[in-house]
């Protein structure tokens, strides 16, 4: 591909406060389309970050860890009761404990943003757990031979402080983030709040509606096994008899507890920790720093440098792997920061010494794997400049 560079005008347009930013990047793509036809044909008119992209994406990977966690809740669930009535019942209370988490998200004030999408993906894997428990519950009392209703009635009952403390618990773990201040702070904030109300919103599901749907839809196993017999046959008789010895040599099961626990220390340690998981975007974006006494020129002149390698390290990118350019554009900002675009990315001051490129790429799954080539090209070619890669 050809690369032009030339002068251009950045504007930065953000939306009005609780507006989506769907409707934001749609009004703002219909202004662009009204602009460009009063405007010269060879003027190029390109976005340089679009969150609306990036908010799609984001509610796009929500959707598919929701579809994901109903397949694996219903097939685990198929497999764990051995029947499609526990499986359908699990499967429904997840929607409802989203629709619920939703309405008292909204009340609290929280929107849908990075954050929230992110913590409901990490609630999936736990607003299942107090359903499973009370459709257990209620399919154990039928086994007993109760009736539907008073079984719907006191399986989750039995349970109801069982549930409550590990409901409190799991709230109480993420409460802690509250704490945390400054810019941090305020961008995580939502991730508690969002947790706490998909627990408890799943606490409520798991007391009201699934024992009204158990209820209707569970029925009682024909040739339900005893529970001596569940204790000598398959998985349930392993557990048993691993449990029994466990409890009778109390001692040695703690001893080799210890083991374990020191052995996952040691692993724990060898492992990198980030307060904040890597956030692939389409985005990447070049810090340029000259010696302090540098002048606007001498910076132009490293930027130029720092462009040409990292369109060479893009087009042999391309054409090691027989693909197209995965660079789709270099906004270059010289003298000083760009405007924020993003949440986390402080805009620095004007500075003769400084300049800023903000990359933009075509797949955001390239930008973990191009980012550490551009970094080591430029670190090789361009020793003069402290050169970071982000």
């Amino acid at each position: 591909c050809t690369w032009d560079r030339s002068r251009a005008i950045h504007v930065a347009v953000q939306g009005r406060e609780h507006q989506q930013i769907g409707e934001c990047g749609y009004e703002m793509d219909q202004a662009l389309a009204e602009m460009s036809q009063l405007m010269p044909a060879d003027l190029i008119i390109a976005k340089v970050s679009d969150q609306k992209t990036q908010t799609d994406d984001n509610l796009r990977l929500f959707v598919k860890a929701l579809i994901e966690a109903v397949i694996l809740v219903v097939f685990v669930g198929w497999i764990g009761f051995r029947e499609w009535r526990s499986a359908a019942l699990l499967a429904v209370s997840i929607p409802l404990t989203l629709a619920m988490t939703f309405g008292f998200a909204d009340i609290l004030g929280i929107e849908i943003q990075q954050v929230s999408i992110a913590s409901l993906i990490i609630a999936l894997g736990l607003l299942v757990d107090d359903p499973v428990v009370a459709d257990d519950a209620i399919k154990s009392n039928l086994a007993l031979g109760h009736p539907s209703i008073i079984s719907a009635w006191l399986g989750p009952t039995k349970l109801a402080r069982a549930i409550l403390f590990a409901t409190a618990t799991n709230i109480i773990a993420y409460l802690p983030f509250l704490t945390v201040s400054g810019t941090t702070g305020e961008f995580i904030y939502s991730l508690p709040i969002v947790m706490a109300c998909a627990l408890v919103a799943s606490r409520l599901v798991s007391m009201t509606f699934v024992p009204l749907l158990g209820y209707y839809l569970l029925q009682p196993k024909k040739n339900e096994l005893t529970l001596e017999e569940k204790r000598s046959k398959g998985f349930t008789g392993f557990y048993y008899r691993v449990a029994k010895m466990a409890i009778e040599n109390r001692k040695k099961a703690f001893a080799i507890s210890l083991v374990f626990f020191v052995i996952g220390g040691l692993v724990a340690s060898t492992l990198k920790s980030s307060f904040f998981p890597l956030d692939v975007q389409y985005l990447s974006y070049v810090d340029v720093w000259m010696p302090n006494e540098a002048t606007l020129s001498s910076t132009n002149d490293t930027v130029l440098k720092t462009e040409q390698v990292i369109r060479g390290v893009a087009e042999k990118y391309a054409k090691d792997n027989k693909t197209d350019n995965p660079l789709e554009s270099i906004a270059t900002f010289i003298g000083g920061g760009a405007p924020r675009f993003w949440s986390t990315v402080t805009p620095q001051q004007q500075q003769a010494n400084y300049a800023q490129l903000v990359l933009r790429l075509k797949e955001r799954r390239d930008t973990p794997i191009l980012a550490p080539l551009f970094q080591e090209a430029i670190s090789e070619k361009i020793p003069g400049a402290h050169i970071e890669v982000r």
